[in-house]
């Protein structure tokens, strides 16, 4: 069973695979996926691409086909992707270009098996199985590459470190990308978005009297994550995580997470299912596809402004014409309505605006003045002043920290401090502070040996203490060790920092080689 190579819906698969599934019946879910594993937890990684083509002053040989939104299933196709596909359960009523999509197994492929890249975290390793590869696009700026994953071992009693270790797992997968000269690049899944714009671009271009195809013509955003688990597998979410809705009627909950990849915020949807029974709802399911409507549709905006405000890119756009004017009016009325076929966006658009700003201040301001010399309405340029503003936790409000540097320097609109996580609302520096601590110091130190050596710090801490301050350093200790006995690294770093000097003097009195380590970590010195 578990040697059969599953990539999308069983309805798709065809010749000898087909015939193995039937001699091997297998079971799918209501979402599509092939269940050839025990785990329910869901993993999707998505590459959202920008099309700016369609606003180029110039020809640019771009291919007319497919016609994504009523194509002829298994005849239209992408040239080096695959053939267009009907969603296994349709679109979104009101929602175009939802209903089908392009089969992508080719363009990205996997340089080593699946089964030799263990996503590992503190407790476990799960093995993950790529349940589908696609691609699917508004047919005119808009584009995205979706992977989906779920694991053949169960998971189970998961902690947010463990999570956040899982997704960039996720991210660090080696992938195989496809280039128009019949070569492949290796890279990092989080990182082959510009490979796989490049030839996506290509792929769409007519070769007989093509133009030299610019990098910047079609280029990739921030990759956005989804993971779906139940309670079972996920005991406790990132502390950087923040609820943004229940969903009572259909027993779930949407979290907002985010966290540090090659210098730079990935976002994180979270969510979390009562039970099995609630995974497969119409709701979770419709929400899923809108997430990462959404997200596309706002890196693609920001992708397309930021050209606007360069001045080598813009002096190529037709900015005057309807083409731009009618996206720029479609895309911002999008991400500014308060409901999106059918649900209450407002407080999720508010989660994803605090961390991530579509401009920098500098290209705002040159946005706003070649904006001005186009026929632009009013209500327009109104909702774009909103939709451009800095983010809530942008600037000095955010903090990405970095390995080895006590140093912070900024960068652009995150201010950056060597390696280690990413401020937000309240605890959200020092949760991914203490995660990446964690990564960097977890290997040298022993958890069941460091609770039995705070247990005695405590007992000689308590001897000593003699102020309120100091018995708040006993309490943090005591908060440590019971964090240690979860095997929760991260914050017993977290605990330890907060027992501040003074335990770590008492640690150095009475010997307790471990202990005396782990502070000196967690209080960078």
């Amino acid at each position: 069973m578990a040697k059969i190579r599953a990539t999308g819906p069983a309805r798709h698969l065809e010749g000898r695979r087909k015939a193995r599934l039937h001699r091997h019946p297998l079971r799918l879910d209501l979402r599509g996926y092939l269940l050839i594993i025990g785990s329910e937890m869901f993993l999707g990684v998505q590459i959202p691409l920008s099309d700016a083509r369609r606003f180029l002053s110039s020809d640019t040989r771009r291919l007319p086909k497919p016609v994504w939104l009523n194509p002829k299933h298994n005849r239209e196709f992408i040239r080096g992707f695959g053939a267009m596909r009907p969603r296994l359960r349709g679109g979104i009523r009101g929602l175009d270009f939802e209903a089908n999509y392009c089969d992508a197994a080719h363009p990205v492929r996997f340089a080593l098996p699946l089964a030799s890249q263990p996503l590992k975290t503190t407790m476990t390793a799960a093995v993950p199985v790529c349940v589908f590869r696609r691609f699917l696009s508004d047919g005119k700026n808009v584009a995205r590459f979706e992977m989906g994953f779920r694991n053949k071992n169960k998971l189970r009693d998961l902690r947010g470190h463990d999570c956040v270790l899982l997704i960039e797992a996720l991210l660090r997968l080696n992938v195989a990308v496809q280039k128009a000269n019949a070569k492949t690049k290796r890279i990092e899944l989080g990182q082959c978005g510009p490979e796989l714009a490049n030839y996506y671009a290509r792929s769409t271009t007519e070769h007989a009297e093509a133009p030299p195809i610019q990098p910047w013509w079609v280029s990739s955003g921030r990759p956005l994550i989804v993971m779906e688990f139940t309670p079972a597998e996920v005991r406790q979410t990132s502390r950087s995580a923040f609820e943004v809705r229940r969903f009572a009627q259909d027993r779930f909950t949407l979290y907002r997470d985010h966290f540090v990849y090659q210098g730079d915020l990935v976002s994180v949807w979270l969510m979390e299912f009562d039970d099995q029974e609630s995974i497969n709802s119409t709701a979770a399911r419709d929400l899923r596809i809108c997430l990462s409507r959404l997200h596309a549709e706002r890196e693609c905006l920001k992708e397309i402004l930021s050209l606007v405000a360069q001045p080598n890119c813009r002096s190529s756009m037709a900015l005057a014409d309807a083409a731009f004017r009618e996206y720029l009016t479609h895309a911002v009325g999008l991400l500014v309505r308060r409901q999106y076929y059918g649900f209450e966006q407002s407080d999720i658009l508010e989660a994803a605006q605090e961390f991530d700003a579509l401009l920098t201040p500098g290209d705002r301001e040159t946005l706003f003045a070649e904006l001005g010399g186009i026929t632009v309405g009013k209500t327009v340029l109104k909702h774009l002043e909103e939709l451009t503003k800095p983010g809530k936790y942008s600037a000095g409000s955010i903090t990405v920290f970095e390995a080895g540097s006590r140093q912070e320097k900024a960068m652009g609109d995150i201010n950056k401090v060597v390696g280690q996580g990413v401020a937000g609302r309240n605890a959200h520096v020092h949760d991914v502070t203490f995660q990446q601590m964690w990564n960097q110091a977890g290997g040298n130190i022993n958890l069941g040996k460091l609770a039995d050596e705070l247990s005695q710090l405590r007992d000689a801490m308590k001897k000593e203490a003699s102020s309120r301050d100091q018995d708040r350093a006993v309490g943090e200790i005591a908060a440590a060790e019971e964090a240690a006995r979860d095997n929760d690294g991260p914050t017993a770093l977290e605990r330890l920092k907060a027992a501040g000097k003074w335990a770590l003097d008492v640690a150095t009195k009475i010997g307790v080689g471990v202990a005396t380590a782990a502070l000196k970590s967690a209080l960078g010195l």
